[in-house]
């Protein structure tokens, strides 16, 4: 009988995911992977909001935001190849994205102001010596 294998790129599972560094400079990794220089800027950019609101955007709102005073339809057809690029460079099952919505995969993803946002939210719950471990930790 025949094992499944988790796919593997680089040596890397698949079922790794990403870790988004946004401190010090925008960085993907994932294993041995690194990834610090993206096809464009504005790809750049949306993997970051992605990673910074892990909620569902609206595609309109994309396009206003990275391609602002560009025509509409040229403005999604510039988002969905950003997307492209980004799952290509990346991983395809990075994102999730219907004809109105895109998101990131949550389960594929990490990030260091996420957890620094989450150390800090332990911290404000504690008090004392609690609070001050929980800072140091953060």
């Amino acid at each position: 009988m025949a094992s499944l294998k988790t796919p593997q790129i680089n040596g890397t599972s698949r079922a790794t995911p990403w870790r988004i560094e946004l401190l010090g400079g925008l960085r993907a990794r994932r294993g041995r992977t690194h990834v610090s220089r993206f096809r464009t800027r504005r790809a750049a950019l949306l993997l970051a909001r992605l990673a910074l609101h892990p909620r569902s955007h609206r595609r309109d709102e994309l396009v206003a935001m990275f391609w602002p005073g560009v025509e509409f339809n040229a403005g999604r057809q510039s988002l969905s190849q950003a997307l492209s690029e980004l799952r290509r460079q990346l991983d395809p099952e990075i994102l999730r994205a219907n004809h109105d919505t895109v998101c990131r995969a949550t389960e594929r993803f990490s990030s260091d102001v996420g957890d620094f946002e989450r150390a800090l939210a332990v911290a404000h719950a504690a008090t004392g010596p609690a609070r001050t471990a929980a800072l140091e930790r953060g």
